[in-house]
């Protein structure tokens, strides 16, 4: 008896084993693929460099610093304080032109933490971001910055497109760009490739608030 069911189950598993090695897939086959990349010159601001740039009529151009080692973005205060980030080092630097003869004579650190990218001024506090959160300082009377304060902490996690860029709008909101994770593919958290609307207390507007 046992020989003829275990006859009979091997009968019945014959006609599904020309199946199953059909679904084999077929083994892979190397390929290369080569393309070029144009990247432009780095070339120094020399002062003929950039006497040599065309400007529309009533524009003037001129250096006013210098050595800051891949700066990104920038916000300035009413005085003319700068604020530069680097998002290499996650640095935020005070560039000041103390003589106001048009050359920043003071280039100071004044806040690191990493991935700093983002910066926007809205009265006397400086709201900067990183790749998954939103921070905001008091700007002290000296240009310094008090405690970096978290504001915000629930970004998308960073992909190809990781910088986060804040800007004011007339409203009084507080507007964070967050970029996709790739150059093509679908978003699994629909947050990727938007512009999110936040309250200068971190609270979110449009979006899903799980900050809390």
């Amino acid at each position: 008896m046992r020989f003829f069911l275990t006859a009979l189950l091997a009968t019945a598993l014959l006609p599904t084993l020309p199946a199953v090695a059909q679904n084999v897939p077929p083994p892979a086959t190397p390929f290369q693929m080569q393309g070029n990349i144009y990247l432009p010159n780095k070339l120094p601001a020399t002062d003929a460099r950039v006497a040599a740039l065309k400007l529309p009529s009533g524009f003037t151009v001129s250096k006013f610093a210098e050595g800051l080692d891949m700066p990104r973005m920038l916000a300035m205060m009413p005085n003319g304080d700068v604020y530069v980030s680097n998002r290499v080092k996650g640095t935020i630097t005070l560039v000041r032109d103390a003589n106001k003869d048009g050359k920043a004579e003071v280039m100071r650190q004044v806040a690191q933490k990493p991935h700093l990218h983002g910066v926007a001024l809205q009265g006397n506090k400086l709201y900067i971001s990183a790749i998954r959160e939103v921070y905001v300082a008091d700007v002290l009377p000296d240009g310094s910055l008090g405690e970096l304060k978290e504001l915000y902490h629930d970004l998308p996690d960073a992909g190809q497109h990781a910088n986060r860029v804040l800007h004011f709008g007339p409203d009084g909101k507080l507007y964070l760009s967050v970029g996709s994770t790739c150059n093509a593919c679908d978003e699994d958290n629909p947050e990727n490739a938007t512009i999110l609307q936040l309250n200068t207390d971190g609270s979110l507007l449009m979006g899903d608030d799980d900050n809390g």
